[in-house]
């Protein structure tokens, strides 16, 4: 099963996939660190493989808030070194936009 959406880029005419996902926040692990858990192991080994196979990088874009409809940040996450769980450093590297509502 392909991720969610396939689009071009107009300036370069390069295709990505792109998984859409939402959590509502993050949680603390094992080791009391807090992580946002972004898909399940085999859901990210599954998107490797599309990669691997297509030709295509695949994306994670990822909405973190209490409500869907209105995120608080939205990420672009690059399935190739991506894990299962990142760490709020990582989710601050990917970080896209931010909702200049909510303050």
């Amino acid at each position: 099963m392909n991720p969610d959406f396939c689009f071009r880029d107009k300036r370069t005419g390069e295709e990505f996939w792109i998984e859409a996902k939402y959590r509502n926040g993050l949680f603390k692990n094992d080791k009391g660190q807090f992580v946002c858990e972004i898909c399940k192991p085999w859901q990210l080994d599954r998107y490797k493989e599309v990669e691997k196979n297509s030709g295509k990088k695949v994306y994670i874009c990822l909405g973190l808030g209490e409500d869907p409809r209105y995120p608080e940040t939205v990420h672009l996450i690059p399935v190739y070194g991506a894990y299962p769980q990142l760490f709020q450093s990582k989710l601050k590297e990917t970080l896209i936009w931010r909702n200049p509502d909510i303050k």
